[in-house]
């Protein structure tokens, strides 16, 4: 497959490294993006073990220490009264147990130093403005058609596009419409300072109550701080973009009640600066792959935010892709082989996503019963053990 020309939809952190790994094995890849120019739109991102190792291999791990943070500690606490519920260690002890850091940083810092490493590497890849409304494939080739009228043509086209993926409708027509989960996400950032120096330890702090939880975090180099707070809700709000703006009175009200962090937090918000959007998750779908099509990302494998890795699968998922084209010429084995390899892995953190929503959502009751047992329970550490260990450039393939 090497010197093969490898179309990728979407500019996103998957795909944008899925041409990074391609283009380091020989491959000439190109991003069709929609957007006319890539925004700072999203929020913070948790880069566990798993993630870090994909990143030092795609030479982006180095670039972005000064913008990342790495917390000493994630910490659960009571939504009201702030009491702790279960700690866990990351820094050196996450390093020395699976062998990198676990870092937080944002979303936009991260993707624009996949774009400049991209540029380096294939200096004409990324093609803006380039929304994909038509694919024909044919036994040795794959055409996208976009809006712009542009043509491209090339050997596989890889469906990086998201949660809402173009290339999926088209190419998958048995696959389900994207479900709403019952949650929609707040999220903001804003500088530490107006916090104070005292606010919060090096660390991650995740607030759960009944129905909601929050998660605080420092990104860009600690000098500022990022909050997410997902909320149950009967119905979608309709907002469907990071992008889209929510009243921020509807923020103070959805957390009146929360500890002192929370409310500080939302009352230092600017006004214009907060963001909701509905969490929408992908049935599960029994193959990737059409033909010269494959799916990879939200696009294959939507994930709830309660294990904070849909980016690291993203991640993951880009380089056994490339390790795939790169080991076998015939592109139905390498395809075959990076669904096999890739699906139980993404479907066991999809569920373990679903599970932990109402562990993170429970009662008064679950809170104060069950919760701490659940979180220290062996199978749990087992299992997060596991994800964190994983390491995409050693996997069998």
């Amino acid at each position: 497959m090497h010197n093969k020309k490898i179309l990728i939809a979407g500019a996103g952190i998957g795909g944008l490294a899925t041409a990074i790994a391609l283009a380091q094995r020989g491959f000439k890849p190109v991003v069709l993006e929609k957007a006319q120019e890539l925004q700072e739109v999203g929020a913070g991102i948790q880069l566990s073990a798993n993630a870090c190792h994909v990143l030092s291999q795609l030479n982006i791990l180095v670039g972005i220490r000064d913008h990342a943070v790495a917390p000493k500690r994630i910490e659960f606490r009571h939504y009201h009264n702030g009491s702790r519920l279960f700690r866990a260690p990351l820094g050196l002890i996450h390093r020395l147990a699976f062998g990198q850091s676990y870092l937080h940083i944002h979303r936009a810092d991260l993707q624009q130093a996949l774009v400049n490493e991209l540029n380096k590497l294939a200096p004409n890849a990324l093609q803006l403005g380039t929304e994909i409304t038509s694919v024909e494939q044919n036994s040795s080739s794959v055409k996208a058609t976009c809006s712009d009228k542009s043509c491209y043509t090339g050997d596989i086209l890889v469906a990086a596009d998201g949660v809402r993926s173009s290339v999926r409708k088209q190419c998958f027509p048995e696959a389900s419409a994207p479900e709403w989960t019952g949650n929609y996400a707040w999220r903001t950032t804003l500088p530490t300072a107006v916090l104070g120096d005292q606010f919060m330890p090096k660390q991650a702090t995740v607030f759960v109550g009944p129905g909601k939880h929050v998660v605080l975090y420092y990104i860009r180099g600690g000098r500022w701080i990022n909050m997410v707070g997902v909320v149950e809700n009967e119905t979608p709000c309709s907002l469907d973009s990071w992008s889209a703006k929510a009243p921020w009175e509807a923020m103070r009200d959805d957390f009146l009640d929360w500890h002192p962090m929370v409310q500080q937090v939302i009352a230092a918000v600017p006004k214009d600066a907060c963001y909701r959007w509905d969490l929408y998750r992908r049935p599960s779908l029994s193959h990737w792959v059409n033909d010269r099509v494959v799916l990879m990302g939200d696009a294959a494998h939507a994930t709830l935010p309660f294990v904070a890795q849909g980016a690291a699968l993203a991640l993951e998922d880009s380089l056994v892709l490339a390790r795939c084209l790169d080991r076998y010429q015939d592109p139905t084995t390498a395809l075959a082989t990076f669904e096999r390899v890739r699906q139980p892995r993404c479907s066991e953190i999809q569920a373990k996503a679903d599970e932990n929503m109402s562990l993170y959502h429970g009662d008064e009751g679950h809170l104060m019963r069950d919760f701490t047992s659940q979180m220290r329970a062996p199978s749990h550490y087992r299992f997060m053990s596991n994800v964190y260990r994983y390491k995409a450039n050693n996997v069998a393939i």
